[in-house]
């Protein structure tokens, strides 16, 4: 069991009693400033870049194959060191993209959230923080009660969120 200890000069050093560890993660979902770009950078940090044995994953199990194939098309942008993911799970529908205005933005949410409110239970509605208070306005018009935005609650059917309050979350779907 490796943990985290506290050296005298107040820097921090993993031990691994065993001699190794995996580490895991997802480098293109990396959203902090100075977070890093590659797997060679981790094990630089870690004091083991010259050791480190490097297995990458190709599977994803989290989303279905519609979702991923189109998230993937990100990558060259956003991770362009890293190979696309296939997903094991096959089908699903790929997402729609709209344009609308500002002026239609709040009623065009709602139109979408109320037709996924059909089918799904739980429902993400991932917005701007400058834009949240629009889109929930649109969604109570629609007769749509919405979670509070801030702070993040995940206690009705329809949550809105920023970007940095959605990672990591999961919706049946997603606005």
């Amino acid at each position: 069991m490796g943990f985290l200890k506290k050296a005298g000069n107040g820097n921090t050093f993993v031990r691994a009693p065993g001699g190794s560890m995996t580490v895991l993660g997802d480098l293109a979902q990396a959203t902090a400033p100075g977070a890093s770009r590659t797997w060679d950078e981790v094990a630089c940090h870690l004091g083991v870049a010259a050791t480190a044995l490097r297995a990458e994953l190709a599977m994803g199990y989290r989303l279905p194959a519609a979702i991923l194939d189109w998230a993937n098309r990100l990558l060259p942008e956003a991770a362009p060191d890293l190979s696309p993911a296939r997903s094991v799970r096959h089908g699903g529908r790929p997402p729609t993209v709209s344009a609308v205005g500002a002026a239609e933005l709040g009623a065009a949410v709602a139109a979408a959230v109320a037709g996924l409110a059909e089918r799904w239970g739980l429902i993400g509605v991932v917005a701007p923080a400058s834009l949240t208070e629009l889109v929930r306005l649109g969604l109570v018009e629609r007769g749509l009660e919405p979670s509070r935005v801030d702070p993040p609650r995940l206690d009705h059917a329809v949550s809105i969120l920023t970007p940095a309050g959605a990672k990591g979350l999961e919706f049946d779907a997603t606005v």
